[in-house]
């Protein structure tokens, strides 16, 4: 049926796009926080966060596809759990500047679960998978 996968070409710009959302809830966060705006900081947000969300998009994308569920709220859960899941993990292995032990750990887990819905939420909106209005196809018909 037409309509109900996503084109290559927007879910090529939709893994190209949207990190950059979370990305900037990140950047933006630590530049509140921290005070001191820098593009280091930015570029370095990127070469992070862009492994973060596709490694695991990816996968997760085509599992998703196979299952068929392909709504806006699979997408957000989908880059959601795990970009907050491995944002702890990397709060367990390097350690957070400015907030020792369990409050980094769930500080960086809660931010990592904030932007990957975000970045969810941008994927969902670039792709843009309309289903069938099965009631308007069948009042077609009858």
């Amino acid at each position: 049926m037409k309509g109900t996968t996503p084109r290559v070409e927007r879910v090529l710009a939709a893994f190209l796009v949207s990190p950059m959302a979370g990305v900037a809830l990140i950047t933006a966060f630590v530049w509140l926080t921290v005070r001191v705006p820098d593009l280091k900081l930015l570029i370095g947000v990127c070469l992070l966060y862009y492994p973060i969300a596709l490694v695991p998009g990816i996968p997760g994308y085509f599992l998703l596809r196979r299952l068929g569920l392909l709504r806006r709220a699979h997408w957000t859960l989908l880059f959601s759990t795990t970009s907050g899941a491995l944002s702890a993990i990397l709060a367990l292995l390097f350690r957070v500047p400015h907030a020792p032990g369990a409050v980094g750990i769930v500080g960086t887990a809660i931010l990592g679960l904030l932007a990957g819905a975000l970045s969810g939420f941008a994927f969902a909106a670039i792709i843009r998978v309309r289903r069938p209005l099965q009631d308007d196809v069948a009042a077609i018909f009858d």
